[in-house]
C-alpha cells in the first residue's frame, strides 16, 4: 500500500505548510490571501460557506469583486496545497482529511485538555510541558488580520494557563529555578498576571535572591508607569503591592521604606 505524503501545518508562531518533505514556499501559494484561506479552513474544519469566507478575507470588497477574488484565491490555495486539497459538498468548502493533517493547534489544544482531565498530576505536568514546547509563538505570528485575534486570545490563555499550572506544581515540590523559568514564560506572553509576578517573588525570595525580588517589584513599577496617567501614578505602589502581595519594605526586610509613596520606595531601593 502507497502511503500519501505526510502533510504538516504550523500555526503556532510563524506560519508554515509541509507536504512529505516539501514546504510550501510563499511563492507556491501565489498571494497572502491563499495562505489565509487554508489556516481559516484549518480553524473551521466543520467548513465554511462561500459567503463567510468572503465576508471573512474580502468584507472590504462588494458582491462581484468579492466573488471574483474568492475563485481566484481558492485556485491559488489548491494550485500550493494539490486540486483535491479542499472539497466542496452541499455549499461548503473544507479541507479534505482533516484529521489526517499534522496540525500543531490540533495538537496543543488536546494536550491541554487531556492534562485538565487526567487525575494523575505527574502525568498532566508531562503533558503540560508538551503542550508548552509546541506553543513556538502566537498564532500565525505577524498575521494582523481580525479573524485571527480571537483564535490568538484563546490560545494565549491555553498557553499562559499551561505556564502557570507547571510553575504553581514546580514551587510546591521545592524547584524554584524550574518555576521562575516558567513564570518568565508565562509573563513574556501577557505581561499583566498577577499570579505569574508573584509567583517569580516567591521563586527568587526561595532561591535567597532579595536583590531580585526587589529589582522585579521596581521593574514592575516603571512598566506600570507607562500605561497608567500622570495623574494617576501616584496610587501604582499600591497597586504593585496588590499584585505581589508584598510592599517594598516587605522585600528589603525593614519597616522604614513605605510602599504607598512612589518616590520613598524607589529611594529606598537605591540605597541598598
Amino acid at each position: 500500500m502507497v502511503q500519501s505524503a505526510i502533510r504538516r501545518a504550523r500555526a503556532l508562531g510563524h506560519p508554515c505548510v509541509h507536504i512529505g518533505p516539501r514546504k510550501i514556499a510563499r511563492s507556491d501559494w501565489g498571494s497572502r490571501r491563499a495562505t489565509e484561506l487554508f489556516f481559516l479552513l484549518l480553524e473551521h474544519p466543520e467548513g465554511l460557506t462561500k459567503e463567510q469566507i468572503v465576508e471573512t478575507l474580502f468584507s472590504e470588497c462588494d458582491g462581484p469583486s468579492g466573488d471574483g477574488l474568492f475563485h481566484s484565491t481558492l485556485y491559488r490555495c489548491r494550485q500550493a496545497l494539490g486540486k483535491e486539497a479542499i472539497v466542496w459538498d452541499d455549499d461548503i468548502y473544507q479541507i479534505a482529511d482533516f484529521r489526517l493533517w499534522d496540525y500543531d493547534v490540533a495538537e496543543f489544544e488536546a494536550l491541554v485538555k487531556r492534562a485538565r482531565e487526567t487525575p494523575d498530576q505527574k502525568m498532566a505536568q508531562e503533558l503540560y510541558a508538551e503542550a508548552v514546547g509546541l506553543y513556538r509563538g502566537e498564532y500565525l505570528e505577524g498575521w494582523f488580520s481580525e479573524w485571527c485575534e480571537p483564535t490568538r486570545l484563546r490560545l494565549s490563555h491555553l498557553y499562559t494557563g499551561a505556564a502557570l499550572t507547571r510553575a504553581h506544581w514546580y514551587a510546591g515540590q521545592g524547584a524554584p529555578e524550574v518555576a521562575l523559568e516558567l513564570y518568565r514564560k508565562a509573563i513574556d506572553q501577557d505581561y499583566y498576571l498577577e499570579a505569574a509576578h508573584r509567583g517569580i517573588v516567591d521563586a527568587l525570595l526561595a532561591l535567597g535572591d532579595r536583590l531580585a525580588a526587589m529589582r522585579h517589584y521596581l521593574d514592575l513599577v516603571e512598566k506600570l508607569k507607562q500605561d497608567v496617567p500622570p495623574a494617576e501614578r501616584s496610587e501604582i505602589p499600591g497597586l504593585v503591592e496588590e499584585i505581589l502581595e508584598r510592599s517594598l519594605s516587605d522585600l528589603i526586610g525593614a519597616g522604614s521604606v513605605s510602599g504607598g509613596d512612589e518616590t520613598g520606595a524607589c529611594g529606598g531601593a537605591k540605597a541598598v
